[in-house]
């Protein structure tokens, strides 16, 4: 196992504003214990819901034990789902890609009810969690298994900075943009 440095986080950074981008979901960059490197943020979670470090260090250590082209989706307690994939360097695990959270069903007052009696939350912020959980995406299957494949075909590879190559107006008729 080898660590991410300081260049190699600067390039795994821009992936992660990649994806985040384009899948509207929350990235986290985690090093080779699971500590958080880079947090790209549109969600704050409340306190009592979030992955402690203690679940993010077994996901990296499972990580690390698995393929190359596996990711994993993952339900912590409260139900926030989210998916994590391993960086990986000259067949080397340098690290781990999160995306989430997110929920593959509609939160209902049932749902919210059970979370903050399974989390030993304070009934008096069920306002904050029922805010919270409506504001997730909700992925279907499908969509869950694009981001993964997504993940696991993009963390191999070195991040490629891209320009854009626009045709010009040939005989005054519009062209469209090619990238």
């Amino acid at each position: 196992m080898i660590s991410l440095n300081q260049e190699q986080i600067k390039v795994y950074a821009q992936l992660c504003n990649l994806v985040s981008s384009i899948v509207k979901l929350d990235v986290k960059l985690l090093d080779l214990d699971g500590n958080k490197i880079i947090l790209m943020a549109k969600h704050q979670i409340p306190n009592g819901l979030a992955n402690n470090e203690e679940e993010n260090k077994s996901i990296t250590e499972l990580l690390k034990a698995s393929k190359k082209n596996e990711y994993l989706h993952y339900i912590n307690s409260a139900k926030l789902e989210c998916i994590f994939a391993g960086i990986w360097k000259d067949n080397q695990y340098t690290g781990t890609v999160m995306v989430g959270p997110f929920l593959s069903d509609l939160p209902s007052d049932l749902f919210i009810s059970q979370i903050i009696s399974s989390q030993s939350l304070p009934i008096s912020d069920r306002k904050q969690y029922q805010d919270f959980y409506e504001t997730l995406s909700i992925l279907s299957d499908e969509e869950i298994r694009s981001i993964g494949e997504l993940l696991v075909n993009l963390c191999p590879h070195d991040y490629i900075s891209s320009s854009q190559l626009v045709t010009p107006t040939i005989n005054n008729q519009s062209n469209p943009v090619k990238t």
